[in-house]
C-alpha cells in the first residue's frame, strides 16, 4: 500500500511539473501564483512599465521554482520507492525459501505468516502493473503538447473532487443552499435600503406611484445619456465628415498662418473650402490620418441601462400624465402632474401688472424691426460688414421663445422661478450685441462682485472690527421688478457716463435696442401668446449686465441718503454681503428705509455677528478672525441639494467626468479657508462620487493633485496662453476607441 501511495505522489508531481513547463513555454501564469503588488502613490507610467517587467520576471522565476520543487520531490519519492521495492524483493526470497524449507518437511505445523507473504507478493504485482500504467499515461500527457493555461490549483489536486464525493457532496449541497438565501435575503434588504436612498434626489408631487426601475433611473439625474444606437456606417460616416472639417481647418491654418489671428467678437464662419495645398507633407498626413480613420476598429459598447430602467425610460416617456424638471435650487429632479405644473406657470402669467395676453404672436413683426434697426446701424456706420452679417443669422421666421418654470422647492408653498427661452428668437443676437455694451459699465461699479472668487479674494483681503455684524441681503424677484422704462433710462445715463468721449453706438440707438428686447418680449405657453410689460426675462443675454447697471444706480442712492452706511457694501446681481460696525437696531433700520425707497425693489436681510451666508458660501469669525481679525469662509450647501452627481456610467466623454470632478474639487479647495474644513468636504465629496460610480483610482488621483495645490493659486484668476493648436471635434460615441495616437503618430 505505501508504494501505491508513493506513486500516486510521484504521478501528481510530474503532472504539475508537466503543467508548469507548459505555462513557462506559453509565458502564462496561474491565477494563484500571480504577482501583484500595490504602491501606495499614484503611479507614473515609467513605474507602471518597471512594476510590470518585475511582476512577469517573478512570475516566470516563481514557476520555474515550483518546477524544480517538484523535480527534487520526485526524486525523493523514487528513492524512497525504490527502498520498498528492495525491501519487497526482499521478503520475497525469504517467502520463497521458506516454502522450499516447508516442501521438505511436510509435517511441520502450518503458519499464518506465510499467507500474509503471498498476500504481499500479490499486492506488489498489482502496484507494477498499475506503474506501468501511470507510466503509459504520463508519456501520453507529455507528448500532447497541452497549450491551455490553467489555474495552479486544478493542477495540484485535479481528483481531489472525484475523492471527496458522496457525504461531503451533500454537506455541500445544503450549504450552498443556505449561503443562496443568505445572499438572496441580503440582496433584497439592499435593494429596499438603495431605494430609499435613491428617493433622496427625486421629489415626487405627481399622483403617479414610481415604480423601483424609475427611481433609480431617475436618481441618475435627467443629464444621464443612455448608451446610443447607432450603426457602425453611421459611426464611420460621422468621423469621415468631421475629419473633413478637421482637414479644412488644417488647410486654413497653413495657408492664413503668418496673417493676425485675431478674431471678430461677432466672427460669421465662411463656408469657403480651400484647395488641396502644395505641402507634400500635410496632404501625405491628412490622407494618412484620414486612411487610418477609416480602418479604426469600433467596439460594440455595453448597454448602460439594465433591461428594467430601459423599460422605465420608455413608461416615462411616454406617460403625458407627468413632467420631469430640475429644481430651482440644486440638483433635485421634480415630478409633477402636468395639469399642476401648467397651473403653476399660468398662476404668473395671470399677473396683469406684468405680463398681457395675446391674440396672435407677434415675433415676426418684432423681427422685421429688428432688421430695420440693423439696416440703419450699418448705413449709419455703426456696424461693420461682419457684424451686419452676423446679425442676419438669425431664422427667418424666427423661433417662438418658450415660457417654463422651475419650481422652488425649499419655498413653504410652491412657486416657480418663471424663465424664457428665447434661442433663436427675434431678439436673441441682439441681446448678445447690448450685453457686450453693457458688460464693461457692469464691471466698473464700485459694488460689482464676478463671482466667488472674486469675492474670497475680497473678504479675506480686509481686517474686520471685533464686534462686527455679518449681513447678506437678497432682493425679492429682482428681474420681474424692474420698471422697464427706468430702467433703460438708468442703463442709457450710464453708457453715456462711461463713453464720454465717443460711444460705439450712439444713445438713441442702444435705447431703440433696449426697447425692442424688453418691450417685445414675447412668448409661448400652453398653446397662448403673452407679452411681458414689467421687468426683463430670465433667459436673455443682457438680463445680467441690465440688472447690474439697475441695482448700481438703486444703491447708490439708498447709501446716499442714510444717515448709518456699512462699513463695506459688495453685490453680486441681487445678493448683498455688507459689513456694519454698528448695533443691530440701526441695521434694521436701515433695511426699512432700503425697502421704502423703491415701490417694487425690496430687501430681505440676515444679520448675525458669527456666521453669515453669501452666495455658497458662509462667512464666519473663525481662528484667523482671533489671531489677524480676518473673515474665514467655508462651502455652503442649500437644504435642498441632494448631489445629483453626473453618473460615471452616463455616456458622457471621460473628459467631461474627470474635468467635473477636479472643477469641484478646486471649487472647495477655493470656498474652504481652514484645512480642516477643506479635508473634511473633500472627503464627503469623495463618497458622493463613489456612490454615483467613480471608480476610487481615478477620484484619488484627481483629489491628490488639488490637495497638493496652493489654494492662493487656485484664488488667482491668470489669463490662459492661447495654444496654437487645431482641436479635432468629433461626436462621441463609446463605440470610437481613443483617437490620439491617430493624430499624434
Amino acid at each position: 500500500m505505501e508504494v501505491i501511495s508513493l506513486n500516486t505522489k510521484i504521478e501528481r508531481s510530474e503532472t504539475t511539473i508537466t503543467k508548469l513547463r507548459a505555462h513557462i513555454k506559453d509565458g502564462t501564469c496561474p491565477k494563484t501564483l500571480r504577482y501583484n503588488v500595490r504602491a501606495n502613490i499614484t503611479p507614473d507610467e515609467q513605474f507602471k512599465k518597471e512594476i510590470g517587467s518585475i511582476r512577469k520576471t517573478a512570475k516566470h522565476e516563481f514557476i520555474r521554482s515550483l518546477a524544480k520543487f517538484h523535480q527534487r520531490r520526485i526524486e525523493h519519492l523514487q528513492s524512497k520507492c525504490t527502498k520498498v521495492e528492495q525491501e519487497l524483493s526482499r521478503e520475497k526470497t525469504e517467502t520463497n525459501a521458506f516454502q522450499t524449507r516447508k516442501s521438505r518437511t511436510p509435517s511441520a505445523p502450518r503458519d499464518e505468516n506465510i499467507h500474509m507473504s503471498t498476500d504481499v507478493l500479490q499486492l506488489a504485482s498489482n502496484i507494477q502493473a498499475k506503474i506501468d500504467k501511470f507510466t503509459q499515461l504520463l508519456s501520453k500527457i507529455d507528448d500532447s503538447k497541452n497549450k491551455q493555461s490553467e489555474s495552479y490549483p486544478s493542477v495540484l489536486y485535479a481528483s481531489k473532487g472525484e475523492r471527496e464525493k458522496g457525504t461531503k457532496r451533500n454537506t455541500l449541497t445544503v450549504r450552498n443552499h443556505k449561503r443562496r438565501a443568505r445572499k438572496k435575503n441580503l440582496q433584497q434588504r439592499t435593494s429596499r435600503e438603495t431605494i430609499e436612498l435613491r428617493k433622496q434626489h427625486i421629489k415626487n408631487l405627481s399622483d403617479t406611484q414610481l415604480t423601483a426601475e424609475q427611481i433609480s433611473l431617475l436618481s441618475r439625474g435627467l443629464k444621464f445619456i443612455p448608451t446610443p444606437v447607432m450603426k457602425e456606417n453611421q459611426i464611420r460616416r460621422q468621423l469621415l465628415s468631421d475629419f473633413n472639417q478637421f482637414a479644412r481647418r488644417m488647410r486654413l491654418q497653413y495657408i492664413y498662418h503668418d496673417q493676425n489671428t485675431e478674431q471678430h467678437p461677432f466672427h460669421v464662419k465662411s463656408s469657403w473650402i480651400p484647395p488641396i495645398q502644395r505641402s507634400v507633407a500635410l496632404e501625405t498626413y491628412l490622407e494618412e490620418v484620414k486612411i487610418k480613420l477609416a480602418e479604426t476598429p469600433l467596439v460594440k459598447p455595453k448597454n448602460n441601462l439594465p433591461p428594467g430602467e430601459q423599460r422605465a425610460l420608455k413608461e416615462l416617456i411616454n406617460n403625458k400624465e407627468i413632467i420631469l424638471k430640475k429644481a430651482d435650487k440644486g440638483t433635485t429632479t421634480v415630478v409633477m402632474n402636468r395639469e399642476n405644473k401648467i397651473n403653476e406657470g399660468q398662476i404668473q402669467l395671470d399677473d396683469r401688472n406684468n405680463y398681457q395676453q395675446l391674440d396672435k404672436p407677434i415675433v415676426r413683426d418684432t423681427f422685421q424691426r429688428v432688421k430695420h434697426l440693423i439696416n440703419t446701424l450699418r448705413q449709419a456706420g455703426c456696424i461693420d460688414e461682419m457684424t451686419a452679417k452676423w446679425f442676419n443669422q438669425t431664422p427667418d421666421p424666427p423661433r417662438i421663445p418658450v415660457f417654463y418654470t422651475l419650481t422652488k422647492i425649499h419655498k413653504p408653498t410652491l412657486v416657480g422661478r418663471p424663465i424664457i427661452s428665447g434661442c433663436d428668437g427675434p431678439t436673441e443676437r441682439l441681446s448678445s450685441f447690448v450685453d457686450k455694451l453693457l458688460q464693461p459699465i457692469a464691471q466698473i461699479q464700485e459694488s460689482y462682485l464676478k463671482d466667488t472668487t472674486h469675492f474670497i479674494r475680497f473678504i479675506e483681503s480686509i481686517r474686520v472690527p471685533r464686534n462686527a455684524f455679518l449681513v447678506s441681503m437678497d432682493v425679492t424677484s429682482l428681474y420681474t421688478n424692474i420698471p422697464q422704462e427706468e430702467g433703460i433710462t438708468i442703463v442709457c445715463n450710464a453708457y453715456e457716463n462711461f463713453h464720454a468721449q465717443k460711444p460705439p453706438i450712439a444713445t438713441k440707438f442702444l435705447r431703440e435696442m433696449l426697447s425692442l428686447i424688453l418691450k417685445e418680449n414675447s412668448f409661448q405657453f400652453n398653446g397662448k401668446n403673452y407679452l411681458q410689460t414689467h421687468g426683463t426675462a430670465m433667459g436673455t443675454k443682457m438680463a445680467v449686465a441690465f440688472a447690474n447697471i439697475f441695482m448700481a444706480s438703486i444703491e447708490k442712492e439708498i447709501l446716499r441718503r442714510s444717515v448709518n452706511k456699512p462699513l463695506t457694501w459688495k453685490r453680486f446681481i441681487d445678493d448683498v454681503f455688507c459689513l456694519w460696525d454698528t448695533n443691530k437696531e440701526e441695521i434694521e433700520h436701515f433695511v426699512e428705509q432700503a425697502n421704502s425707497y423703491h415701490p417694487t425693489i425690496k430687501f430681505t436681510a440676515e444679520v448675525s455677528q458669527l456666521e453669515t451666508t453669501f452666495l455658497d458660501t458662509t462667512v464666519y469669525k473663525g481662528e484667523r478672525f482671533e489671531k489677524e481679525s480676518i473673515l474665514d469662509v467655508r462651502t455652503h450647501y442649500k437644504p435642498t441639494e441632494t448631489f445629483q452627481y453626473t453618473n460615471y456610467n452616463s455616456c458622457h466623454p471621460a473628459g467631461v467626468k474627470k474635468g467635473f470632478v477636479k472643477g469641484e474639487a478646486l471649487r472647495l479647495l477655493r470656498t474652504n479657508s481652514s484645512k480642516v474644513m477643506f479635508e473634511e468636504n473633500i472627503k464627503n465629496f469623495r463618497t458622493r462620487l463613489t456612490s454615483r460610480g467613480y471608480p476610487n483610482n481615478l477620484v484619488d488621483k484627481i483629489i491628490s493633485e488639488v490637495k497638493f495645490a496652493e489654494r492662493k493659486n487656485a484664488l488667482t484668476q491668470t489669463q490662459k496662453a492661447r495654444k496654437r493648436i487645431l482641436p479635432f471635434v468629433t461626436q462621441f460615441h463609446p463605440s470610437l476607441p481613443c483617437l490620439k495616437n491617430t493624430f499624434q503618430s
